[in-house]
């Protein structure tokens, strides 16, 4: 299949194509399905956590979320959160020092 811009659709190509679209209502938020993913994550592995702190072998869970966690733990400055991620991080070490 060729693209060419110099050619001009005509008006039932250009109706085929709109029909081809997906309406806005229909699109999937990819910040909200992270969101959910990690908030449900952070229920999952932070009693996980609390329990396993000082055994050898760590039961993990969650391997992408375990790994976020540690990545802010060894950040020295710790700025305020701005992303949803970075809000459910924070929410996730604060419920593991039980700060409801």
């Amino acid at each position: 299949m060729t693209y060419n811009k110099n050619v001009e659709k005509t008006a039932d190509e250009d109706m085929e194509e709109k029909k081809r679209f997906i309406p806005p209502h229909l699109h999937i938020n990819t910040d909200m399905v992270e969101s959910v993913y990690m908030a449900t994550s952070m229920f999952i592995e932070v009693p996980n956590i609390s329990e396993n702190r000082f055994t050898i072998q760590k039961k993990l869970i969650n391997k992408n979320f375990r790994k976020l966690i540690e990545q802010y733990d060894l950040k020295g400055i710790q700025f305020v959160p701005q992303t949803s991620r970075d809000f459910i991080v924070f929410a996730a070490r604060s419920l593991h020092k039980s700060k409801w």
